[in-house]
């Protein structure tokens, strides 16, 4: 009996060892998708995709509007 509850505690330590991996794994995750999206974003110049840089000048441009 004794060696049944010490294979239940190694279990239990595993399960518990596990979790705390899978969860430290998706934080990863999304910490390298979020680094690949600044990558992206700081290989294109910092342009938005699909929009030119003057583009961009242009829209946030407020003094002709007084």
């Amino acid at each position: 009996m004794k060696s049944l509850e010490t294979i239940q505690k190694t279990y239990r330590v595993f399960q518990t060892l596990t979790k705390i991996f899978m969860i430290l794994s998706f934080v990863w995750a999304g910490l390298a998708g979020l680094g690949l999206l600044c990558g992206v974003v700081w290989y294109s110049g910092g342009r938005v995709v699909g929009g030119s840089q003057e583009m961009m000048q242009l829209l946030m441009h407020t003094d002709s509007l007084k």
